[in-house]
């Protein structure tokens, strides 16, 4: 038996249950593997579906605490309250807004959060795995199929699953929605309008985890060594954070 044929029978033979093995403890080996599969729809289908359902039973734990409850709705007050001293709003219309705003917690919140939690997984899957795309195909003459890299991005969500189970335990022990594995955990009075606070949320341990292993991924299907893919992903990162947290490279 040659080399190739063994290589396709190991592959064939990974289960579904090794691969959520493998991207927590050995992603290189996987996404070995993955590179040498054919197309495999399941590979970013289930872990979709899985961090979705994870993400809405996130969604009804946490925002059912009353504690959490509170700091949303003071949240939002400060937010219109914002809008008004910045005269991009009046008070009839604050008033108004306050009314129509959801209430954390309530039936139409949880729907429009699980509607939100949808959309939002969605553009992650596939949206950053069109972004890497591009940047294989022209940067590095990559001739990888769109499918397999969100195949690369998809196996990724275990991580983000675990962390959004451990990121849960964290906001419903401290009693904050703000409260998770990351830098922001270390601030006194967390301000999610405050660019550092928001830059030091994204310093989170299983971000950079995730960020890690789609790496280690990109550098098996696009046949580019390890630190050109870190490098990669990392820039992308750091564009995303200084978009998100508001920043711009002129300080």
């Amino acid at each position: 038996m040659d080399t190739t044929t063994q290589t396709a029978e190991t592959a064939a033979e990974m289960s579904f249950t090794d691969k959520i093995v493998n991207v927590i403890s050995a992603p290189g080996e996987l996404y070995t593997y993955v590179a040498q599969e054919g197309k495999k729809s399941s590979n970013y289908s289930l872990p979709l579906l899985f961090t979705i359902l994870v993400s809405i039973v996130f969604m009804f734990v946490v925002f059912s605490q009353p504690a959490v409850q509170d700091q949303m709705t003071e949240q939002q007050d400060k937010a219109l309250m914002k809008q008004v001293e910045q005269g991009k709003m009046t008070t009839d219309q604050y008033e108004k807004a306050k009314e129509f705003t959801p209430k954390p917690g309530s039936p139409f919140f949880i729907i429009a959060g699980t509607v939100g939690v949808v959309v939002v997984m969605l553009l992650i899957v596939f949206g950053s795995s069109l972004v890497y795309w591009l940047v294989g195909k022209f940067a590095f003459k990559a001739l990888v199929p769109y499918g397999k890299v969100a195949e690369v991005v998809g196996l990724s969500l275990y991580i983000m699953i675990i962390g959004t189970i451990v990121t849960m335990i964290i906001a419903v022990a401290m009693g904050s929605i703000n409260a998770g594995p990351h830098l922001g955990l270390f601030v006194g009075s967390f301000d999610p309008t405050d660019r550092l606070h928001k830059l030091l949320a994204n310093i989170n341990v299983f971000t950079i985890w995730n960020l890690v292993v789609v790496a280690i991924g990109l550098s098996k299907v696009f046949a580019i060594t390890e630190a050109k893919a870190y490098l990669t992903v990392g820039v992308l990162w750091l564009l995303y954070v200084a978009a998100t947290v508001g920043m711009n490279f002129g300080g």
